[in-house]
């Protein structure tokens, strides 16, 4: 029997260990020119997001500034009629009360937020895949990409709805790999604050929640099989994942 689990646990590790190696040689071969690669790319982005700054605002950016414009007791009532979580205002009324009602204050952090997907998916598929061309290529992807260019000259919640999905996608590779109370807990609050940013990203908190739980089931039976966890309630990753929702839920 302990012959079998020996052999079992490293075909169990193997797949991740693969995965690790392959990221670590990554991160670790990143020469100023693979730095400067990313870089580039974030320029790229950037460059061509700008022009869309001197556009007018339109009809649904007019909402964001009459939405804005008004007191703190105007902002929850005013972005419900636009069927829209007042989470994402609030950000966007610290900004134009400090610097004013203008265009480019109303944009700002629309602009931020796009223009870090470039750096951000470039680092993530680098960690992901251990191939620099691939993280190079994804990169340049967003960089170019005509909806991620608009969503981030636009004075709405969908840029910085992209970067928050994305990071809660990050959290939940990195809380599958190293497993920790602290991540759970980022987890958490991030699948909370994704949803108040906008209502429906629910359904994309849902969709990763559920293949979050496939893998972890997975790796139970895996570990229950292997003899290094007991297949008790309380550590089954149904048990987890119906709590975490019960979280969520309470902070939503």
């Amino acid at each position: 029997m302990a012959e079998r689990v020996t052999r079992v646990i490293p075909q169990l590790a193997s797949p991740a260990a693969r995965v690790d190696s392959l990221a670590s040689r990554c991160l670790a071969k990143l020469r100023w020119r693979d730095w400067g690669l990313g870089l580039v790319l974030t320029g790229l982005g950037i460059w061509l997001r700008w022009p869309g700054l001197a556009e007018g605002l339109w009809v649904d950016e007019l909402h964001t500034a009459w939405t804005v414009h008004g007191g703190w007791p105007d902002l929850i009532p005013r972005a419900t009629i636009g069927n829209q979580s007042p989470f994402y205002f609030a950000l966007v009324k610290l900004i134009t009360d400090r610097f004013g009602l203008t265009a480019d204050a109303l944009r700002s952090l629309s602009l931020v937020a796009g223009c870090s997907l470039t750096p951000l998916c470039f680092a993530m598929v680098c960690r992901w895949t251990g191939s620099r061309s691939a993280a190079a290529l994804t990169g340049a992807l967003v960089a170019m990409d005509p909806a991620c260019r608009f969503y981030a000259v636009e004075a709405r919640p969908y840029a910085l709805l992209q970067f928050v999905a994305l990071l809660l996608l990050a959290l939940t590779y990195q809380r599958h790999r190293a497993p920790s109370r602290w991540l759970r807990a980022a987890w958490i609050l991030g699948s909370a604050l994704l949803i108040y940013f906008h209502y429906l990203a629910g359904l994309f908190v849902m969709g990763i929640a559920a293949v979050s739980l496939l893998f972890d089931l997975k790796t139970h039976l895996q570990h229950v099989r292997a003899g290094k966890e007991q297949a008790t309630t309380a550590s089954h990753p149904l048990a987890r994942s119906v709590a975490d929702w019960g979280m969520i839920g309470l902070l939503s």
